[in-house]
């Protein structure tokens, strides 16, 4: 197996592992530390990371890991993980679970001669699993969120890791500080999507990024602004995770 594994997590929440996990990018309300968890509970939009790969590419034998999902991420294609959701991380068992913002990942070594470990969960709105075998086993990707996108199910304010409390709003999908997105379109990294160099392709295989482009620009003497809502098209871009 591959032998550059790291027992830290990425910028982003990627969890650790043979490789980490693709960490996640966000735009939050809070500033802070990435992990601040008032910050990761102030995120209106998340697009999440993929799972990182595991495996012996020479011999063929090789899982890539599961890529960075819209309302949910996909798990690894071997199927020892799963991707987070909208109300809840990968599955798993301790470290191996995808956590909120957090993707799941075993930062310990299991075999003295140093070359083994889990591939990691990617970090999202909820992260990917870890996957829960040592060989050969990539971990899945995280979740995305854009407050006001249809589908999307948004944390309560007293959310917390030990009692996850979600919104019983009649449209549950806008956060609870109400600020909101409409007309938006979010494409997960399994899918052909434009690309921040200006191509195109099945998921970015470099860093991830958020881009909002401008779609008029209307000059006015006097307007009123209403600061809780947001009318503009959003495209997210979904971190890929690639082992060379």
């Amino acid at each position: 197996m591959y032998s550059n594994y790291t027992p830290f997590y990425s910028y982003g929440g990627g969890g650790p592992g043979q490789a980490s996990g693709g960490g996640s990018s966000d735009i939050r309300i809070n500033p802070g530390d990435f992990d601040d968890f008032d910050g990761l509970k102030s995120r209106i939009i998340v697009a999440a990371g993929s799972g990182s790969g595991d495996g012996r590419y020479h011999a063929g034998d090789f899982d890539p890991g599961g890529s960075a999902g819209g309302l949910t991420g996909y798990g690894g294609h071997l199927g020892y993980s799963e991707g987070g959701s909208q109300i809840s991380g990968g599955s798993g068992q301790g470290v191996y679970k995808g956590r909120f913002g957090i993707g799941g990942g075993n930062k310990e070594r299991l075999y003295a001669n140093g070359i083994d470990g889990n591939g990691a969960g990617g970090g999202g709105y909820f992260g990917g699993s870890a996957s829960h075998i040592v060989d050969v086993s990539g971990g899945a990707g995280g979740s995305s969120f854009i407050s006001g996108h249809k589908g999307c199910i948004a944390i309560a304010k007293n959310f917390t890791e030990e009692n996850m409390t979600f919104s019983d709003a009649s449209d549950p999908s806008i956060h609870f500080s109400g600020l909101a997105f409409y007309n938006t379109e979010m494409i997960d990294g399994y899918h052909y999507m434009p690309l921040p160099n200006g191509e195109y392709g099945y998921g970015n295989p470099g860093n991830g990024a958020i881009r909002i482009t401008k779609l008029f620009l209307n000059q006015c003497h006097s307007c009123i602004i209403y600061s809780h809502i947001f009318s503009i098209k959003l495209y997210i871009f979904f971190l890929g995770f690639l082992i060379s």
